[in-house]
């Protein structure tokens, strides 16, 4: 993954990345204050043994007593403290060809420290012997903090927040790459395109909610624009493959499931191709849920259902008001939305025909592929399909499963539109 990339899966999971400092935070300053770490004072009494103990095993006999038997019960009473904390505060060692002995008391108080060290060398030479042990104080015992090599947590409430928010950071960009790696969904370019089997023709930047279900001007500079125009392109030239013009002119766009922008690919894909001198005829053949209309300003009937019944006043789409707003652009409405339009569907061949002498490209907006039967029933009167797929929408396998469907039918798929995908949000910026 490159580095571009993983800003994108940053960017798309932002909310769980989000999240992790937000809790890590609240958990921070939420939590009891910790304890500051209580200090630990270290004190040593070197014992220093004449020659003639030291040839003998008075020091190592010592050391052993000194955490051993009555010198540190002797040691407790003199301090009036527990015997047992005596035995495992005070340590003693021998270091080789020293003729040292070395006693170390440890406690979290200064004093008491240099006192269990001090009082045990005292009370050892005593039951050694005393003057005879054959060991006097060569230093006194000095107490001194002891390191601690432990990475200490603040014990600040700012300071708790702010180091959990960093580990809650970490967290949620650990799991934004983890639901990236199992996501099912279409996310980019390559993605549709291995799903689909087919290039991806376009990649159309997402627009605000408050521009969709309308036309958008060829005028304003737009990435959104520039998109269909390099689609436009894309059609034009598979409509002209071989030289004698006999490519697809009747295309069918849909998609794999809803809400995934076809009716939108619909209505600027006819513009843009009407910008630059073609006819075209839009056809809402979405008799279930059509949406076309509001794009072009214009009523929902009489329309293409009403001509599929066989009205009186409208046996063919020549008979229907096609004109709209936009020079070069004809517009075939859906009429009265049909509960089962299967029977109607039928009798779409004949008229999309008509439909191609009225325009240099039909395109007809219907419902999704995998939704209901109609896309694939109006497809096989088409020269091709145009599959459009929404990042982060759409799943891999509905795509994939799409893709069957057509060769199955034995429709052509022409390719892919992908809509917000990443390369679309990077040109929109």
């Amino acid at each position: 993954m490159t580095l571009r990339q993983g800003f994108y899966v940053l960017r798309r999971w932002r909310s769980l990345v989000v999240a992790g400092v937000l809790i890590g935070v609240v958990v921070g300053f939420l939590s009891p204050p910790g304890r500051a770490a209580r200090t630990t004072f270290e004190a040593t009494h070197s014992l220093l043994a004449d020659p003639q103990t030291r040839r003998t095993s008075r020091l190592e006999q010592g050391a052993v007593m000194a955490t051993k038997g009555a010198v540190p019960d002797r040691v407790a009473a003199r301090l009036g403290i527990d015997r047992q904390f005596v035995r495992s505060a005070v340590s003693a060692e021998t270091p080789p060809n020293t003729g040292l002995l070395l006693i170390t008391g440890r406690s979290g108080d200064r004093r008491q420290a240099e006192a269990l060290a001090n009082i045990t060398a005292e009370e050892l030479i005593v039951e050694l012997g005393g003057p005879k042990s054959g060991l006097e104080t060569l230093e006194q015992a000095v107490a001194s903090p002891v390191k601690d090599g432990d990475i200490k947590a603040p014990t600040s409430r700012p300071g708790r927040a702010l180091l959990l928010g960093a580990f809650g950071l970490l967290l949620g960009i650990g799991a934004a790459f983890a639901v990236e790696r199992f996501d099912n969904r279409i996310r980019a370019k390559g993605t549709a395109e291995d799903a689909l089997g087919r290039p991806v023709m376009a990649e159309v930047p997402a627009i605000s909610r408050s521009e969709r279900d309308r036309m958008i001007t060829t005028e304003q500079p737009s990435g959104f624009i520039e998109a269909y125009r390099g689609l436009r392109t894309g059609v034009v030239r598979s409509a002209g493959a071989g030289g004698d013009g006999a490519g697809p002119r009747i295309i069918v766009v849909t998609s794999a499931t809803g809400g995934e922008g076809k009716t939108t690919t619909v209505a600027h894909l006819a513009a843009t191709l009407a910008e630059v001198g073609h006819s075209v005829v839009a056809v809402s053949a979405d008799l279930r849920r059509p949406r076309l209309h509001t794009y072009f300003d214009r009523p929902l009937e009489p329309g293409l259902s009403d001509v599929l019944r066989g009205a009186p006043d409208v046996r063919r789409l020549s008979d229907l008001n096609l004109a709209t707003g936009i020079r070069g652009v004809r517009f075939v409405a859906s009429g009265a939305p049909v509960r089962d339009p299967a029977p109607l569907i039928d009798q779409l061949g004949e008229h999309l025909k008509d439909a191609r002498e009225l325009g240099e490209f039909v395109l007809v907006d219907t419902p999704p592929l995998l939704v209901t039967s109609d896309a694939a029933d109006v497809a096989r009167h088409a020269d091709a399909v145009l599959l459009v797929v929404r990042a982060g929408r759409t799943p891999i396998g509905a795509a994939a499963r799409a893709a069957e469907l057509l060769e199955r039918l034995g429709v052509p798929l022409l390719g892919a539109v992908l809509v917000a995908g990443d390369e679309g949000r990077a040109r929109r910026r």
